[in-house]
């Protein structure tokens, strides 16, 4: 009979066992401490790779939002012009309370119980609430719902500061003040159509320091600075296009168009289209496209390069 190996040489069994002995100590589950340390530094990496993506994709996302909103206010000043043949009034006084162009448009906006209830003079808490599509998803100040700060990111058109000459307000804004006591001249889309056109006049722009539009008494807010933005003779700094973001004062100073996205804000223009307009547009062309009739902008406030044609190469349609 023949011998198998282990038989023959003995050693060779001891070797062979030696080895397996070697083998299944020396198997593991776990990482080492080297391991570890690549893992979590080449995710670190792809972590660091990805975050500016995520950031786009995220800022992407709030300014589209942004657009749907101010694209719905738009289309509810469209509507309301379209039924009225006019603009409303930036402020004015109906069933003996205090009123703004936001309650004028709160049908057109969905809320039709919150509209009849400021009509009838109903209950506070029938006049008051949180309106999404006046939230800018980009502003960390308002952006989250909060009850009884009834916050607005979009406002009106309000014309010249300190403007109070009935017969030359329509000239100088898009919306104008109901609560001179006089006749005031209100604009209409065929008026503006026929002076500097509707493509080229903001109906309604984004602003930081807006504040709100109804108070949790249910007190609408009426000053130009609070629902609107103007234009100045004299602009300080941060009257300028999208300067001083990060203040939280609520002044006439900062009645312009501001906003949290990067390089510029958003407008509404009086033909319901919504632009993005960069920060570097000039404070010459901002004051043009504010002003329905911009020859007799200039003759009212001095500002005679109020009549410079930039305006339609900086602000497109």
């Amino acid at each position: 009979m023949e011998l198998s190996p282990s038989h023959k040489f003995p050693c060779f069994q001891k070797i062979r066992c030696r080895m397996k002995h070697s083998f299944t100590s020396n198997s593991r589950s776990g990482f080492t401490l080297i391991e570890m340390l690549v893992v979590i530094t080449i995710m670190g990496i792809l972590m660091s790779l990805l975050m500016p993506a995520i950031n786009g994709i995220r800022n992407n996302a709030r300014h589209t939002q942004c657009v749907n909103n101010m694209k719905q206010v738009s289309t509810a000043v469209y509507d309301y012009n379209a039924h009225n043949l006019k603009y409303p009034y930036y402020r004015e006084k109906f069933s003996d309370v205090n009123s703004n162009w936001i309650i004028s448009i709160l049908q057109s906006l969905g809320e039709r119980a919150m509209a009849e209830a400021w009509t009838n003079n109903g209950e506070i808490n029938q006049k008051t609430g949180n309106i999404s599509c006046l939230r800018c998803p980009a502003n960390p100040l308002i952006a989250k719902p909060t009850n009884g700060i009834y916050a607005n990111s979009y406002v009106a058109n309000c014309g010249l500061e300190g403007m109070t000459d009935k017969n030359n307000m329509a000239d100088c804004g898009v919306f104008v003040d109901g609560t001179t006591g006089q006749r005031v001249q209100r604009n209409s889309l065929e008026r503006i159509a026929s002076l500097d056109g509707t493509s080229y006049t903001v109906a309604v722009a984004e602003n930081n320091q807006a504040g709100v539009w109804v108070s949790e008494s249910a007190v609408a807010a009426t000053e130009p600075y609070q629902i609107g933005v103007m234009w100045v003779k004299s602009p300080s700094d941060c009257h300028q296009f999208n300067r001083c973001n990060n203040v939280t004062t609520i002044s006439a100073e900062y009645a312009r168009p501001s906003s949290h996205h990067e390089g510029g804000a958003n407008i509404a223009f009086c033909d319901n289209h919504v632009s993005f307009v960069n920060n570097s547009i000039s404070y010459t062309t901002y004051c043009q496209i504010m002003a329905p009739n911009d020859a007799k902008a200039a003759s009212i406030s001095g500002k005679s390069e109020l009549t410079d044609p930039l305006k339609t190469t900086e602000v497109g349609p």
